[in-house]
């Protein structure tokens, strides 16, 4: 894992916003250049503005992330801004709404494209300049805590992000021989991906079932695998152990009904503490 960004090259797809946004403000500050591309150029570059007034070098591009000639363009931009890549972050995504019986062709593939097609086009043209730089380096897949769980609500969105899961762990085992770290984010940080995601996820559970408790939502979160070696979630051993806030899973498991709803309001007022 890198701990000192200071002159590290980091590259961060759908930075304009969000998460993206704050993973390459985040480099910036810790000392590393960004390249910030996304598929909106203008708030790209105000992103890159920023970058520059923290004193790193801060540049942007427009590229839509689900055409590999648009990756090829942002790969093409780092090496003539860098000359290398010591951070990879892929963190476009999209999504779409509808059932498995009325979203249209189009929208699914937009969605897998996005979420998926960009990693392994983004990885196609990175992965050979950092193994040949033979030095530290890390790829940071954003997957969401979509790729962990399972709802009707988004068949696309959620099936994606289970897609690029398996790509990035897929992607971690063929590199075990080579130096290069692969670090995987499932569900990130707390405040990136997961946490705010969570929380929401845990107010809908129990605003739609007045017996809802710890336990019935870890249950429902563990519940995306049924092979007898997991008895609930693929990454069970990890899940377990996985902090919300200030909580693991199974700690939340052993909370009541009213237990939960206290932590869930102090959970709240921590997450927007942090916005």
């Amino acid at each position: 894992m890198i701990t000192d960004y200071k002159g590290l090259k980091a590259v961060v797809t759908g930075g304009a916003n969000g998460i993206g946004k704050a993973f390459a403000l985040g480099f910036a500050k810790r000392g590393a250049d960004v390249l910030v591309a996304d598929i909106h150029g203008d708030e790209a570059e105000l992103v890159a503005e920023e970058i520059r007034a923290l004193g790193v070098q801060g540049y942007s591009i427009q590229a839509d992330v689900s055409l590999k000639e648009e990756c090829k363009k942002i790969y093409d931009k780092t090496v003539e801004v860098f000359g290398r890549c010591d951070i990879l972050v892929n963190n476009a995504g999209v999504s779409a709404s509808g059932d498995f019986t009325n979203i249209p062709e189009q929208d699914i593939r937009w969605v897998y494209e996005v979420n998926v097609f960009s990693h392994w086009f983004m990885l196609g043209y990175f992965l050979p300049m950092m193994e040949a730089q033979d030095e530290h380096a890390q790829i940071i897949n954003v997957c969401s805590i979509a790729g962990l769980i399972t709802s009707p609500a988004s068949p696309t969105y959620f099936s994606s992000k289970h897609a690029a899961v398996a790509l990035s762990e897929v992607l971690y085992g063929s590199l075990e021989n080579v130096r290069i770290s692969k670090d995987l984010i499932h569900t990130s940080s707390d405040y990136f991906v997961s946490f705010d995601g969570i929380i929401k996820y845990l107010r809908n559970v129990m605003e739609n079932d007045d017996s809802a408790s710890g336990q019935k939502w870890a249950d429902q979160f563990l519940a995306t695998c049924t092979c007898p070696e997991c008895k609930g979630l693929r990454l069970n051993r990890e899940s377990l152990s996985y902090k919300i806030w200030d909580k693991n899973i199974s700690e939340v498991a052993n909370l009541d009904i009213g237990e939960l709803k206290d932590w869930l309001n102090e959970a709240q007022k921590h997450m927007e503490s942090k916005e």
